[in-house]
């Protein structure tokens, strides 16, 4: 998922009331615009924050790829006609209203702190001159709990908590309740065939039913595999003292997807593969999810060594620098 941050102080009746975005494919000179490039990149369940007239007036999930279409009729007759052609780029949206809106001159000494490069708003905290731009998780979280703070709707705060805990917190690795189901399970699963294709596998995909987002499926007996495989050690350090399940049989340890499976649009099949899971001791688990960069660095590139090549059976290639990026 991919967060935006969209500028519509012309044309915000007439999309919102669409329920889409559009732009332009290029300049009216023929040059290329970051801001319309940035419109082509969009997916569906990418995350939009919807500015105008210096406020974040709603926020939607995209319920469509970017595709091409001409230029609607009702942004013909705005006033920034003279600098849009017919061809361009559009995506659905489904808008959901902020009452009430956030208001973004209370925040420009944030903004000014944390300004991001090709991000919306520029040195002094205001918005550039710009229709769509890419923001980052830290933006995204800064916003979303501001917003959260001023909301007068429970429906409306309840869909920023799951956004906040759900999409932009998580990393989607197991919580809870899949941990729990793993753990009460792992003695049955020993006596269970399981077959793994050796082939790449297709992503599969399942709809948040509060949000929206797509989000990758997971299937809890690839971990219960990959902790089996690992005979129940920390994959980090098999000396690490660890306590033994509650049914005395199994040492405890737990799944931890290597390459998160929240970025799993940067790749062409499924994360959710034995070749991806770690058995690892709380600490080691813990330390990834919450610890310093640079005590992450030793255990990820041990990791990363160890799996790089069976990754690239499964089809996923992945450099150490960007695995790393991932954990920043």
């Amino acid at each position: 998922m991919k967060i935006y941050y969209v500028f519509q102080n012309q044309s915000k009746k007439q999309e919102l009331n669409g329920k889409y975005l559009w732009s332009p494919q290029k300049k009216s000179t023929g040059k290329n615009d970051l801001g319309y490039i940035n419109m082509s990149k969009v997916q569906k369940g990418d995350l939009i924050f919807h500015g105008a007239n210096q406020e974040t007036y709603a926020i939607s999930i995209a319920q469509s790829d970017c595709y091409e279409a001409e230029q609607p009729e009702e942004l013909k007759n705005l006033k920034s006609q003279q600098i849009w052609n017919n061809r361009g780029y559009m995506v659905d949206c489904d808008y959901n209203l902020l009452t009430p809106p956030l208001d973004m001159k209370k925040h420009r000494d944030w903004l000014k702190e944390h300004k991001l490069k090709g991000g919306p708003f520029n040195s002094k905290g205001e918005g550039n001159q710009r229709y769509l731009s890419q923001i980052d998780l830290e933006h995204a979280k800064y916003l979303l709990s501001k917003i959260r703070e001023t909301q007068k709707f429970h429906k409306t705060k309840a869909f920023i908590h799951v956004l906040l805990t759900e999409t932009i917190e998580s990393d989607l690795d197991y919580d809870n309740e899949e941990l729990n189901e793993i753990n009460s399970s792992i003695n049955d699963f020993e006596n269970e065939k399981f077959f793994e294709s050796k082939k790449p596998e297709n992503i599969e995909l399942t709809i948040s039913n509060t949000t929206g987002i797509p989000r990758p499926k997971r299937n809890n007996n690839k971990a219960k595999n990959a902790l089996k495989k690992a005979n129940f050690k920390c994959e980090n350090n098999v000396s690490h003292k660890l306590f033994l399940r509650k049914d005395g049989k199994y040492e405890y340890t737990e799944p931890h997807h290597l390459i998160p499976l929240s970025k799993y649009k940067d790749f062409k099949y499924s994360l959710d593969i034995t070749a991806n899971i770690i058995s690892l001791c709380s600490h080691c688990h813990n330390l990834l999810h919450y610890g310093r960069l640079e005590d992450k660095m030793i255990i990820l590139e041990k990791l990363y060594n160890e799996r790089k090549d069976s990754l690239s059976k499964k089809g996923i290639s992945i450099s150490f620098e960007q695995l790393l990026n991932y954990y920043k």
